[in-house]
């Protein structure tokens, strides 16, 4: 299920206090995107030790990808790409075993901007709210709607329901990170989204991703046949 968490519902004392020394869970491939959620199995000790402690606190961290290559910086650690998404631990739970279950539900979309210097067993970053263009009237976002219908029936049930749920969004941001959620699984792709700025890019990414997804599913006439 997508259920839009905007970031409006946080204070915004809160929110730059978080912004100022967020805490990251980094993950080489997985994306969060705003609205969306994303189970994860916490084990290793320092990400223990951050749910932890975000938990006590705002539960705010950034759920962000390793840069391409995973060169490293100058302190040795991978490098992390600028645009990340924070996230909302909405639930936790169980802490048998050394495993703790966590739901983070996407708020916004962030750009990281530094580092600071490690005093905590897992990293923290300065970041900012990414910036957004004003919601354009969009042509291509219509025409991604009008795209939906045929894409209905090739769809798995679950994402037939984010789907429907999706089109009840009235604000065009959020409806095309519901729609992404809905037809996108590659990591890359959904980072190429996260990183799109403005509705414009997003929705002609999902009509690129949507044409594709009607082109496969179209019949091929058997080998050797020529139509």
């Amino acid at each position: 299920m997508c259920r839009a968490l905007s970031r409006t519902v946080l204070d915004l004392e809160t929110l730059l206090t978080a912004l100022d020394r967020l805490k990251v869970f980094p993950l080489p491939d997985a994306v969060l995107l705003p609205g969306g959620a994303l189970t994860l199995a916490v084990f290793e000790p320092r990400y223990r030790a951050l749910v932890d402690d975000a938990l006590r606190g705002d539960r705010l961290l950034a759920i962000a990808r390793f840069a391409p290559g995973r060169g490293d910086d100058s302190d040795g650690q991978a490098r992390l790409r600028p645009t990340a998404c924070l996230g909302f631990i909405e639930a936790a739970r169980g802490r048998a075993r050394g495993r703790q279950q966590i739901l983070v539900r996407g708020v916004t979309r962030i750009r990281i901007v530094g580092e600071h210097p490690r005093t905590a067993p897992y990293r923290e970053v300065h970041a900012e709210l990414a910036d957004e263009p004003p919601c354009e009237s969009s042509v291509e976002l219509d025409t991604v709607r009008a795209a939906l219908a045929p894409l209905w029936g090739l769809l798995p049930p679950e994402r037939r329901e984010a789907l429907a749920e999706a089109t009840h969004l009235t604000d065009p941001g959020a409806l095309c990170d519901a729609i992404a959620l809905a037809v996108v699984d590659e990591p890359d792709e959904l980072q190429a989204l996260l990183e799109a700025t403005g509705l414009r890019a997003r929705s002609r990414r999902l009509l690129e991703r949507i044409g594709a997804l009607l082109f496969d599913a179209q019949p091929r006439p058997p080998r050797g046949q020529v139509c």
